[in-house]
Parts: structure tokens; C-alpha cells; sequence
């Protein structure tokens, strides 16, 4: 659709929308003074330049707006020689030196209100937050299993269960480093990483040797 710009400039008005830049000109090339109008196809850029009010309004409904002061002819009446007196102060200003003007330094400060997400939309978060639990229960599961399958074979002399109780206790106080490096001692080779702590305290307190914390 045509849109008519209301920064007026004798070689035309340039505005930049992303890396698109339209070019305002006279709607007559011979008549400097006529409508300043632009084809603005895409959607988004219509939407944004009709939502400058000060500055851009469709081309066919195009406020009359006077370049310099109006002089009133005797027949006019006091207001609407007030209401013409003051159409020029919604022109924009615009030096000719100036190059292509962004559009979104002339939108307005006040925040869009954001839309409230659809039920689709809902849905698809809800289903997506039900998937990332599932699969962390799984590797929860997983590593439970293979701590179990690489567990060593109890002893006949196994410790008891206050001895295991104290020992899983004084292994807690460890920071993760010092319990990885607990668990090389006693089987020779660090944890697998997504191994939770406490199957790896588990494996330490229950393994052959009794393990002395420092």
C-alpha cells in the first residue's frame, strides 16, 4: 500500500526499516509540495510506520498538514483558524543533511503489552517440561543401574549398617572433587560423571575394604 510521509525535504525523506529503505518523494515530480509517498508492501514495516501517528498516515486518508504557517483568508472563522495555525507543529522536522532516519528512534517509549501465549502454546511448554523430567528420571534410573551392575561383591565380613551409616555421614562432608578422588582410591578410577552423589557415597561405604575418611 501507498503510505504518505509527513517529514517533508526537497530531495525526499529515506527511512530505514531493518535493511530495507524506502524513499519518500512527491506524489507529483513537478509539484514539490504534493504528498510525500512511498509503496510499503510488507506487513510488518505497513504496521510499524502506521503506528507513528506524528509521522506517517495511509495514502488515502492523508491529514492535510501545512508546510509553513497558513494564512487565513477573511472568511475564515476564529477556530478554524486556530485548528490550521497549529497543523504545523506536527510536522517533523528533518535537516536536509540528515541521512535515512530509523523509524524505531521515532516510535514511541511506551512498551507493548505482550500477548498472552495461545492455548497451543500452553500446551506445547507443558508437553516439553513433562519430556526434560521424564528424561532426567531415566538418567537418574541409568545411573542407578550401572553404579548397581559395577557394584563389587559384598564380603562375608560386610559392615553393618550403623558402620555404613557412618561412613555414607563422613563421606557427605566431601565436596564433589574430594569425593571423586575417594572413589579412585577405592576402585581404582573415578565415578562416570552423570553419577548422582549419592550413589557414589553408596558405593564407597558399602565397598569390601572399610574406607577411612580424612
Amino acid at each position: 500500500m501507498k503510505i504518505v510521509s509527513l517529514i517533508r525535504r526537497k530531495a525526499g525523506t529515506p527511512v530505514l526499516l531493518g535493511t530495507t529503505t524506502y524513499l519518500f518523494l512527491p506524489k507529483n515530480a513537478g509539484k514539490p509540495d504534493s504528498p510525500h509517498v512511498a509503496q510499503v508492501d510488507d506487513p510488518l514495516h505497513i504496521n510499524t510506520l502506521l503506528a507513528i501517528t506524528e509521522g506517517f498516515a495511509p495514502a488515502d486518508v492523508t491529514p492535510i498538514v501545512a508546510l509553513a504557517p497558513v494564512q487565513p483568508t477573511a472568511g475564515e472563522s476564529e477556530a478554524v483558524t486556530a485548528a490550521i495555525a497549529a497543523l504545523p507543529k506536527r510536522i517533523i522536522e528533518v535537516p536536509e543533511s540528515a541521512g535515512a532516519m530509523p523509524v524505531a528512534a521515532a516510535a514511541s517509549d511506551t512498551p507493548e503489552a505482550e500477548a498472552p501465549p495461545s492455548a497451543k502454546q500452553k500446551l506445547l511448554a507443558a508437553t516439553a517440561a513433562a519430556k526434560a523430567k521424564a528424561k532426567a528420571g531415566r538418567e537418574a534410573q541409568e545411573a542407578e543401574k550401572q553404579a548397581a551392575a559395577e557394584a563389587p561383591p559384598a564380603p562375608v565380613d560386610s559392615l553393618s549398617n550403623e558402620e555404613i551409616a557412618r561412613i555414607s555421614a563422613e563421606l557427605d562432608e566431601l565436596n564433589d572433587d574430594d569425593l571423586a578422588e575417594e572413589h579412585k582410591r577405592v576402585f581404582g578410577r573415578l565415578p562416570a560423571p552423570n553419577w548422582p552423589r549419592a550413589t557414589i557415597i553408596k558405593r564407597i561405604a558399602k565397598a569390601p575394604t572399610p574406607v577411612d575418611v580424612e
